[in-house]
């Protein structure tokens, strides 16, 4: 069973509706307010670094990026190969956040990522990111018109085509890592997602 804003009392309260900005002032806040600590935090897919400027505001953060085209200048953003997190950007992270980048790989890129983000959160760390995904309440909607050999939905980036993940195979995937996961909220055609790594790790 997948169940929305199902928090455990040591992530979140379990009336906070996480959305964008919000997941990012959460383990913020848990970093600099509860703990004390500087806040680390890791963006896959920056763009533009619209989320580069906003942390900027936040004190006591230390903000890393990391793109296969990087589109803006900062010091901490660093080019990668599209499936590993380069050896720069430290571990103990609270937080990797990604908006709408992981409909834009494969499968096994994917799974690259989610392993290596594992490794590098520190024990009570969020991964939040949202990407295409197919649903009890979207599955046979019209925008899913493309399919491969096996069955499975295609969604089209320009010329590239990438697999839709499907909730109930995210989440195992996930739980099979080690993450504790969490459906935050559900659009017409996309999702946002929690995956914490467990504190008594």
């Amino acid at each position: 069973e997948i169940t929305y804003g199902d928090w455990s009392s040591d992530v979140c309260s379990s009336d906070l509706a996480m959305k964008g900005l919000d997941a990012i002032k959460h383990f913020w806040n848990i970093a600099c307010n509860v703990e004390s600590k500087p806040f680390n935090m890791l963006e896959i897919g920056p763009g533009y670094g619209g989320i580069c400027e906003y942390v900027k505001m936040l004190h006591g953060t230390n903000y890393y990026a990391i793109d296969v085209n990087p589109l803006f200048k900062c010091d901490t953003l660093y080019e990668c190969d599209g499936r590993n997190i380069p050896s720069q950007i430290p571990c103990n992270l609270d937080l990797v956040y990604s908006i709408n980048v992981f409909q834009h790989l494969s499968d096994n890129q994917r799974t690259s990522y989610y392993k290596q983000i594992f490794e590098v959160l520190r024990p009570g760390g969020g991964f939040v990111f949202s990407m295409f995904a197919l649903t009890p309440n979207n599955f046979d909607k019209p925008y899913w018109h493309m399919s491969d050999t096996k069955g499975k939905f295609l969604c089209a980036f320009f010329n590239q085509f990438t697999t839709v993940v499907d909730v109930f195979d995210l989440k195992k995937e996930l739980e099979s890592i080690g993450f504790e996961f969490h459906l935050l909220y559900e659009l017409e055609n996309s999702c946002s997602f929690l995956a914490v790594k467990p504190n008594n790790l």
